[in-house]
């Protein structure tokens, strides 16, 4: 998921850059909502989108979550790592929830979008978890880093906090040990595919690429 776009920001422009927990969710989920409004998750409320990251930053995962903050104010954030279950686990932890939030909101499944949305999430709910094993071993390269989520307030963007915020992708997976990154991305989001390619990103092309969903990559360089 990403919804910003490069320059040349740095902590000097007075943001701050600091490690996410849970008390910073609800600002996540407010910030997502904006930049992902027409996402089923947001269309689904803020506090179905702060439950989503409480079970990231919470669950079995090696997360590295972190935010770039102008005084108080979140204007941007990174979510990544290495995910065991990110949405199947939310969805088996969060299924009566998330079950009301459909009622309250039945048009959502009228839609194409909605209607896949719940097709995968029953399909989830039913598949036994295991919450030992990185999910999709088959999309996941061997030690990469994935970037489940990057989000930059749409009056600050094409400021550089794209940038500043996967340099310190880059500086965290490599501290993990990691040897490269990688993240979901709609090629049809044009400004989000330059922007990736501009940063040395690629298309990886690996099982369950679509027209509407491509895996890309980026090697680290060597320590």
């Amino acid at each position: 998921m990403s919804g910003q776009r490069g320059g040349g920001a740095t902590p000097d422009d007075g943001l701050e850059l600091r490690t996410l927990g849970p008390g910073d969710l609800a600002d996540v989920a407010a910030l997502h909502v904006v930049v992902f409004r027409d996402s089923v998750l947001s269309e689904l409320g803020p506090e179905a989108v702060r439950r989503y990251y409480r079970w990231q930053l919470t669950g079995p995962h090696d997360v590295e979550a972190f935010g770039l903050f102008a005084g108080d104010d979140l204007v941007g954030f990174l979510v990544g790592g290495r995910f065991r279950g990110s949405m199947i686990g939310f969805i088996k932890r969060e299924t009566p929830f998330l079950a009301r939030c459909v009622l309250r909101h039945p048009t959502l499944v009228i839609g194409a979008r909605g209607r896949s949305a719940l097709r995968t999430g029953i399909r989830l709910l039913v598949r036994p978890a295991e919450p030992t094993v990185v999910e999709r071993p088959e999309r996941v390269p061997d030690k990469s880093f994935g970037v489940l989520s990057v989000a930059i307030d749409p009056s600050v963007q094409r400021s550089g906090m794209g940038s500043l915020l996967l340099d310190e992708a880059d500086r965290r997976a490599a501290a993990m040990g990691m040897e490269r990154l990688h993240l979901t991305l709609d090629p049809q989001n044009w400004g989000a595919a330059e922007f990736y390619r501009g940063q040395g990103w690629r298309r990886l092309g690996l099982p369950g690429d679509t027209d509407h969903q491509w895996l890309m990559g980026k090697e680290l360089p060597d320590r």
